[in-house]
């Protein structure tokens, strides 16, 4: 959203960038602000209005969030594509898709065609109550983020816990997220806060899992 205010005029113009990444500012031309960040696509939006009208003043803000889908795929019950935004990291879309995946109201309760009960995990399949216990969980800790050549690996539970954003990284357009089901576990007791069974990361140290 752009306000320009002029000695003679007052515009106010909303303005969306192209699939390109062109924006189009009326009365001055094209801009490309196409792999800018936002203080700099801000910035050549001004230089623009101001070569031809240097006395202007110009309030820029960003008004909507542009959006885009990711591919996600893994031992889920509903692979497929995801809507993102730039700033969406790997717990948004993980949220998400456990969303999707439970497909259930306030009760988290069903039944099947013979009314024998089942309750839906976090995964979002069924299983019988009794092997609640047993049944496998999305995994948190082992997220794989396939980005052109690269492989970038996310942890949810050490970003919970530790709080780094290098846990939980950005996904950007192209992105593909894998998240197979949680496999491996180890249990640890003694002198910590909480102890108990995690899922365990190939080739993790004693120290990291003191951490968690």
């Amino acid at each position: 959203r752009m306000n320009i205010i002029s000695s003679d005029n007052i515009s106010i113009h909303t303005l969306t960038v192209s699939p390109t990444g062109d924006l189009l500012i009326p009365s001055f031309g094209l801009v490309e602000v196409d792999g800018l960040s936002l203080r700099s696509a801000i910035k050549v939006q001004r230089n623009k209005v101001l070569k031809s009208n240097p006395t202007a003043q110009i309030h820029i803000q960003l008004s909507e969030m542009r959006q885009f889908k990711i591919k996600v795929i893994g031992q889920l019950k509903n692979p497929g594509y995801y809507t993102v935004t730039p700033i969406s990291r790997i717990s948004d879309l993980y949220n998400a898709i456990i969303e999707r995946e439970v497909e259930i109201k306030d009760s988290q309760v069903t039944e099947n065609d013979n009314s024998e009960r089942k309750i839906i995990n976090q995964t979002g399949f069924f299983f019988k109550t009794e092997d609640m216990n047993q049944y496998p969980e999305l995994s948190k800790r082992n997220i794989t983020l396939i980005r052109a050549n690269d492989t970038l690996k996310a942890d949810l539970l050490a970003f919970g816990t530790l709080g780094k954003n290098n846990y939980n990284p950005l996904i950007k357009q192209g992105d593909i997220v894998k998240i197979p089901l949680s496999e491996r576990s180890t249990s640890i007791f003694g002198g910590i806060k909480i102890p108990g069974r995690y899922e365990y990361v190939k080739n993790e140290s004693l120290l990291s899992i003191i951490n968690i």
